[in-house]
């Protein structure tokens, strides 16, 4: 198997969708559970073997650097950090990155194209959360083919969950080896929430591991409309070079770029804590 010590976590953007919830916290502060987002997807990480962590940042939310050292918070802040935090803090070397220019996740990974060299390398964004015994990169890094430049995990999603997920990488799969397939359409991105007709649709989730031959796809992503740098493009080449799989993920979804997504995942976690 295939050895990725290393990830990079995009945590720039602005949160647009979330602000109503938000309270003028970054989005990846918000509490699922009695843990910030940040941390569940850090937690997740170093479970799955990851040793170093770039996270992509904006000036305006330090914060998010602050609770990942180990600073003090503000007192408008819920500070949940505890002892197996801490501990998972200690086994890892992060990386900070300012994105000034929002301009889109391919842009974030390029600002942390000298952390990666050509070593391969995770991206998952840290609002896509998945409730599972086995975490979300581990069964990614399980079911690496050799010839790929990109695995991502994708979800079977039923219609009815539809209005908590945005409307992006709705996939038609093949299968390899269960739960191996390999992508052969993924759809554009738009506004709003996903749709698709029937009960249930094959849908990309939160990214995934790529090798260093990446960013040789970084000039597919200026397809994208002005002057963002989506990764939806690259996905799209790499799906035309036959070059990107995915695996099936086991467990709960929830994307917590929404707010019925985010109030979802709080729900579920509530629920079965």
């Amino acid at each position: 198997m295939l050895r990725v010590k290393k990830a990079i976590i995009p945590a720039a953007g602005l949160g647009t969708r979330m602000r109503s919830v938000s309270g003028g916290l970054p989005k990846e502060m918000l509490a699922v559970g009695s843990k910030p987002m940040i941390q569940h997807a850090v937690e997740m990480h170093v479970r799955s073997g990851i040793e170093e962590i770039a996270v992509i940042l904006h000036p305006e939310k330090e914060i998010i650097r602050d609770f990942l050292e180990g600073k003090p918070l503000s007192n408008l802040v819920h500070d949940s950090r505890d002892r197996d935090f801490n501990h998972i803090r200690a086994c890892l070397s992060f990386h900070f990155f300012y994105q000034i220019n929002r301009r889109g996740v391919v842009d974030a990974a390029l600002l942390a194209r000298q952390f990666v060299q050509n070593e391969p390398f995770a991206m998952i964004m840290p609002d896509c959360i998945l409730f599972s015994d086995q975490p979300f990169l581990g069964q990614i890094l399980a079911h690496l083919p050799p010839q790929a430049t990109g695995v991502i995990g994708f979800i079977i999603l039923e219609k009815d969950r539809a209005h908590q997920f945005g409307n992006v990488g709705l996939l038609k799969v093949q299968p390899e080896k269960s739960p191996l397939y390999r992508i052969e359409e993924l759809s554009d991105k738009a506004s709003g929430s996903v749709t698709f007709s029937g009960q249930t649709h094959p849908k990309g989730f939160g990214g995934g591991v790529y090798t260093s031959d990446y960013f040789e796809y970084v000039s597919a992503a200026s397809k994208g409309k002005g002057l963002e740098l989506d990764d939806v493009p690259i996905h799209q080449e790499m799906t035309a070079r036959g070059k990107l799989f995915g695996v099936l993920l086991e467990g709960k979804a929830f994307d917590l770029g929404t707010v019925e997504g985010y109030r979802a995942a709080d729900r579920f976690r509530a629920e079965t804590k």
